[in-house]
Order: C-alpha cells, then structure tokens, then sequence
C-alpha cells in the first residue's frame, strides 16, 4: 500500500492543477428540493423512468456504480450490462476500451453527460479514455437499448447511456480511495465539498489518477483526471457549473494477434506497435446548467456547454510517402484540435393531463486536423525536417428541434408522443495539402409512439415504434487522410462545382431505422424482472468492411438492408438465507438481409461477394450473466459468471455460403469462440471498529477471470484477395486472472 501511496499522490496532485469537475444531478428529479414551505423548483430530468417511459432500459445507481466499479474504463463497466459488450486493447480493461450494444459499436450509441452529448461530432465515436476514473462522479448510469427516448443526439440508432453525476453533499466532508492490483495497475482518487457558508451554494473537488501496464507488452495507460463543481439550490432555481477533464497517454495496442499465440501465456501478450507508438489527450468540459420555474407548472432548463480537445497519435511507419518522397523507419504525428460549443434550452409544461417537453439543441464544432512525418530517413539519411501528410479542417453545426407528450389516458395508462427534426451541415475547407474542399447536408424527421400500462403495483407492459436516422460520419463520406488508390473525392460525391473547386451530394447515405418493441416488468419486495422482445430493421445500416482505420477502429461501409432483433431478460432477487441472485440472458439474431460488395481485381474484372443471409460481424449471438452475494457480518461477499456466445470476425459468417474457403492451407476460423469467464469480490466494512457511519471505511478485494481462463475477447478479418477466397485474422487476447485490492476512506 505504501509503494501505491508514492505512485499515485504525485499524478493527483498533478490532476489538481486541472481543477475539473464534480458532477451534480440529482437522483430523484421529480421529488420536491426543501423549500422553507413554498413550491420548489424541480429538475427536469433526462432519463427514462420505469413505468412511465415505454424504453427497454437498465439504471445503476451510486451504490451499484460503487459496487463495479475499481478504476477500469467506463466503457468497460458499461459492458457489463445486459445485451452489452465490451473489450479493450490492452486486455484487461484499462486504457482503450470499446462497448458495443445490440450489435452495434459506440459510434450508434448516444453516450451523454447530464444530456451534453459526448460522442465527437465528425466520427460518433465516443473516448471514455479521456476520463479517467470518471465513474467515482456519478450518481445514476442509465442505458436504453435502441433508439430510446433520447430527444437529441444523431447517433442514438444503438441505444443511449445517460450519465448523470451525482448531487454535491450538503455537509463538509471527503474520502480517499486508494488501489494497487495486477498489471501495475494502481488507482488513487480524493474528494472533498461542503456548503459555501450560509449561502444557498454548495462546491466539491476531485482529483483522481488511473494507471495499468496493460495485459499485453507494452500496453500502459495513464489517466489524470480533475473535476469542480459548484451547484446552488433555491426555490425556484438550480444552478449547477461543471468543469472536468485531464490528460491522457497510452501506448497504443490496437492490432491483434495471430490465433496460434492466444495458447501460449508469453506470445498472447504481444503488441506489434511499436514501443512510442501513443496516444496523448486532452479534453476539458465545461457544462453551466440552470432549471428554472418560470410559471405555476412550467419549468424552464437551459444547458450551455464547451468541450475543447488537443493532442496527437504517434505512430510508426516502415515506409511513409509525404511531399512527393518516401520515407523510411517514418514517425507521424497525426495531431486533432478541436472545438464544440452547444446550447440546449428546453421548456417543460405540466398539464392537467400529463407532460409536454420542447426544446431545441444547437452544436458547432470545428476540429483541426494535421499529419506530419516529424522522423525518419531518406537514402540512410535523416530527414531535414517535417514533411506534411495533410492539414485540412471540418465544420459540422447541428440544429434539432423536440417536442415529447407523456400523455395520462388513465391514472394506470401513459401514452408518449414525440417528433424530432435534425439537420447536419457539414463542411471541409482549409486543406492545406490537396486543396479540395466539400459541403453535405443530412435532414430528417423521426417520429416516436410509446404506451406504457400499469396493469397493477407490481405489473406493467409496455410497446413502443420508431423511426429515426443518423447521418454517416465524416470519414464514410470521405476520408482525406486516406492516400490510397481509389480514394480521389471524384469518387465519392455527386456533383463538383469547378469555379469553387468544391465537392457536393456526397453517395455516402445516413442509416435508416424503424424499430418496435414489446416488453414488461414484474416487482415485487426484492423481486423483480423485466422482458422484452425487439426488432430493428435497417437501411444503409454502416458495417464492418474489414480491417482496421489510422486509428485502429474497425472500418465501416452502407450495407443494404439488415435486421437486429432479439430477446432480453433481466431478473432479480433474495434467496432463503439472505442469498441475492441476478442475471440476464440475452438473445440476438442480427443478420445482414440483403448486402453484396463489388470488389475490382485491378485487372478490370469485378468480383461480387454476397452477404446476404450472414449474421453481421462483431458482436455476439448471446450473452448470459448470473451473480450470486450474500453478506456475512461486515464482510459483503459475491461472485459473477458471464457467457459470452460466438462473434464472428466478418460478415462472411466463418464462409457460410463458401465453405470450400476454409479448406485453404493455414485457414483460421473467422470468429471469437464462446467463452465463460468467472469474477468474485469481497468488499470489508471497518466503519464500526473506528466508530464510524457505516461504509466509511472500507477494505474491497476483486478478482477477475478467476479461473485463468485463456480466451480471445475480440478479432478482426480482413481478405487477402479481390475475390475474398483467402483472409487474415487477429485476435484481442483477454487477460488471464488479475487481482485488484482498494481501500475507502471518507472524512
């Protein structure tokens, strides 16, 4: 514990010059504030709620977060729920990690803090790297599955993950957590807050800092991380300010390995990155928030937000072309600057018969984007100075306007209407290196219709349909950092205006989605359960297309059309004996309906491969997780189980229609086998021995993968040829067992 204290105290200290911040919301929305007698204000909530909102959805509160939670990655936490997945580069779920829900990767999902969207504007993608810890700030964590009821937020065709910090304490106080596990890994994190004297204004501060070796070598991440908030309580007004962020370095770990290394224990940890190869990050937020009560009934929110974001991938190249020249042992530096500022008012009205909800979100981003080759040689001499790859910036500004109706039929009956128009202006100008330039306009209307019965106390059942698009990111219309053959921007727009030099009506196209569900809850005391039976049929979904990106991401493409559909159930309860048992089982069938890929030989001809019928790539069929705990005393005892079924690693579905294919010398089955893996934990209560409110101290000891199991987390496949008859796949190894002990004080 000593050697952890040395190592993580610095990087806090050094998190504390970031001052960031300290997350505020409150739990229970719709419950009165203290209001000295008068009617108090109430904060408008942005999540769902169960029986009212007809949504498929999962919440973890502050002592469910807690009890998840040990420092990994947000996205690695989240992948613990039901109909999740997640995985990580570096294997053990620290640094780079990835979730995925229903089939479908973080770019789809609408990842929001206290509903500022989160996922970058250009990509969708959505870098929980860049907040280290973050889980510690939150009080709610909630995911819908599909669309949801999410009224802003272009990439919400997945699901969407509201996170909703906690409210800042009413009395002085702090606590200490402290941690040390496998793999270097070490955690430290203090806070502290308290009411500003007599005032109605209350402050907190946290300064946390995360760091791993990684399972594989070399795949270390350090993560710093620094929030303040300040939050002001009266009765007709909450004012909460926002600021967080912290930097971030990580080797990056982004390729697999051979299938033949995942048996061996010292080669299924290899990295083939180069050591140097890293990511450095930067990206504060800054979020102002006020719920007002305008009038007897009528609530007023307004949210204005900053997120600024620098840093730069360092990677390597054998060989690199830049400025005309080919370069050899080439380092690039890929550096990212950018802006976004938005502004979401809303207004809310409680009437006689129930809840009306309209507002508006507007978001402009800007983000620089600029390569270079700062190292390297030319004829065994070094090179005399940087040379460019590309310089060139993106705009995108985003308008939506909402309106939602939680109509009342009955006291028993909710009836949700909501309507919601979008559009996207994109832009590239100021490129540096091709001068070329282009602009793309995506609008759409998406319709929403829920009904949600509470049949009794402890029944309910809900159905809900929609329609909603999302317009493709900014690499799938074109990618200029791309300078391989084929990729002119003649080749991916409509129309080119010559007196402008500038491309419009690009082919790429936004994904299409009408999805339906059916589902329904039990609760009774400890006991409860939830159903429900999905079906999401799209158009131009986007794809895994084979192969990774620059930033090692999977890359994507239109399919035709697909259907994602399943089922998924969640249950719970207390057992003779004071035993608590839950679990999920969840059941998918998605599967590309009608895709073919035309792929030119380069010699004229013209190859297709038809997909139709497979299951789509990179997420499994099934998922199961079953956890039993039980309290002994001061000790809190629990153990998990997780099933993960078979994830095929492209969208041939392991050849199905060519089985000849596998039959090539040295051909490796293109999919992750299913796999169980094991966790348990301890959590020690020391409070009373210190005369201590319960919970105060605490002393927790986790352990994954308990049995050391050697399995394959995730993998990618990509063909060899133009007639996709020979492939190569690699393959994420997940970490043997790791141990992870931490320690809790509050003060």
């Amino acid at each position: 514990m000593e050697r952890t204290i040395r190592r993580v105290i610095p990087p806090l200290l050094l998190a504390a010059a970031f001052v960031v911040p300290r997350a505020t919301r409150a739990d229970e929305p719709e419950q009165p504030l203290p209001s000295s007698g008068e009617e108090s204000v109430v904060v408008i909530d942005d999540v769902a709620k169960v029986r009212r909102d007809s949504a498929s959805f999962t919440d973890l509160d502050a002592s469910a977060i807690q009890e998840l939670h040990v420092g990994q990655d947000l996205s690695t936490l989240l992948g613990e729920t039901t109909n999740a997945y997640s995985y990580s580069d570096a294997g053990n779920g620290y640094g780079y990690s990835y979730l995925r829900i229903r089939g479908f990767d973080q770019s789809r999902i609408a990842v929001n803090i206290n509903g500022v969207p989160l996922n970058t504007p250009e990509t969708h993608q959505v870098y929980t790297i860049d907040l280290g810890d973050f889980a510690t700030s939150l009080g709610l964590i909630q995911i819908q599955r599909g669309p949801g009821t999410s009224l802003y937020g272009s990439p919400a065709v997945g699901g969407v993950v509201n996170l909703e910090t906690a409210s800042l304490s009413t009395v002085a106080g702090g606590e200490l957590e402290l941690g040390a596990g496998s793999f270097g890994t070490y955690r430290g994190s203090i806070r502290y807050g308290s009411p500003i004297g007599s005032s109605p204004w209350s402050w907190s501060f946290r300064a946390a800092h995360v760091e791993s070796d990684g399972y594989r070598d070399p795949s270390w991440s350090k993560q710093s991380f620094g929030e303040i908030a300040f939050e002001r309580f009266d009765p007709n007004s909450v004012w909460r300010i926002l600021l967080f962020g912290g930097p971030e370095e990580t080797q990056l770990a982004y390729l697999g390995v051979p299938h033949d290394y995942l048996s061996s224990d010292t080669l299924r940890k290899t990295n083939f990155l180069q050591p140097g190869e890293t990511d450095n990050f930067f990206q504060p937020q800054l979020q102002v928030m006020n719920d007002r009560r305008i009038a007897p009934h009528l609530m007023l929110k307004n949210t204005v937000y900053v997120i600024l974001g620098s840093g730069y991938f360092r990677q390597f190249a054998a060989t690199q072309d830049a400025e005309g020249t080919t370069v050899d042992n080439a380092w690039l530096k890929r550096a990212l600057d950018n802006k976004q500022f938005g502004w979401i008012p809303r207004v809310e009205w409680s009437h006689p018969h129930g809840l009306l909800t309209a507002g508006l979100e507007l978001l402009f981003h800007q983000g620089r984007h600029d390569g270079q080759v700062t190292e390297g040689t030319v004829a065994s001499a070094p090179i005399s100075g940087d040379l460019q790859l590309y310089d060139f910036t993106n705009h995108k500004d985003t308008v939506n306007l909402f309106v939602r109706e939680d109509l009342r039929l009955s006291q028993k009956a909710t009836l949700g209407l909501e309507i919601r128009g979008t559009r996207h202006d994109f832009a590239m100008r100021d490129d540096r290196v091709n001068n070329v330039s282009w602009d793309a306009t995506y609008q759409f209307l998406s319709p929403r219709i829920g009904f949600n019965w509470n049949v009794s106390d402890r029944w309910n059942v809900y159905a809900q349909a929609s329609r909603t698009e999302s317009e493709p990111p900014f690499n799938n219309v074109w990618d200029p950092e791309d300078t391989s053959a084929g990729n002119a921007p003649a080749n991916f727009f409509k129309s080119y205006d010559p007196s402008k030099n500038r491309y419009s009506d690009p082919f790429a196209e936004p994904e299409r989605l009408a999805s339906y569900e059916v589902g329904g809850g039990y609760r009774k005391g400890a006991t409860h359960v939830k159903a429900d039976v999905y079906r999401m049929q799209f158009h131009n979904e986007f794809v895994y297309a084979g192969g990774l990106d620059a930033d090692g991401l999977p890359i994507t493409r239109n399919a035709g059309s697909s259907v994602h559909q399943g089922v998924e159930v969640e249950a719970g309860g207390r057992l003779p004996g004071q035993v608590d048992l839950s679990g999920y089982v969840a059941v998918s069938h998605d599967v590309l309906q009608k895709d073919t890929v035309l792929s030119p030989d380069g010699s004229g001809n013209v190859f297709t491969i038809d997909y139709s019928g497979n299951r789509i790539a990179l997420f499994p069929g099934d998922i199961e997780r079953l956890e039993i705990g039980r309290t002994f005393g001061i000790v809190r005892a629990s153990m998990w189980a997780r099933r993960v079924g078979t994830i095929y690693l492209d969208n041939s579905q392991n050849e199905r229609k060519t089985p000849e294919n596998r039959d090539q010398p040295g051909y490796v089955d293109k999919q992750v086998d299913p796999y169980t893996l094991v966790s348990a934990q301890a959590v020690v209560d020391l409070s009373r021995f210190g005369h201590r409110p319960a919970g105060s101290m605490t002393v927790r000891l986790r352990i994954d993968n308990l049995l050391d199991a050697k399995v394959a987390q995730f993998g990618y496949s990509y063909p060899l040829d133009a007639a996709y008859t020979q492939f190569y796949s690699e393959f994420f190894p997940s970490a043997t067992r790791s141990a992870m002990l931490g320690f809790t004080f509050g003060f």
